[in-house]
């Protein structure tokens, strides 16, 4: 009987196989990077914005 040679080289099938048992964490990492941020608080008045409450839009930033 012939015995296989051990196998030192990696296919595409087993780089899928590997990727298969991560799928769900790289599908939540992407959908993260999608996302619009998370609700922050105005730089000026500390008020519910991204970056500026519309009642200090006009004011600079520094």
């Amino acid at each position: 009987m012939l015995e296989c040679p051990l196998k030192l080289y990696k296919t595409q099938n087993d780089y899928l196989r590997q990727w298969v048992e991560h799928r769900n964490e790289y599908l939540e990492a992407l959908l993260a990077m999608e996302a619009p941020p998370n609700l922050q608080k105005c730089s000026i008045c500390d008020g519910d914005r991204i970056y500026r409450c519309l009642g200090c839009f006009s004011q600079p930033l520094f």
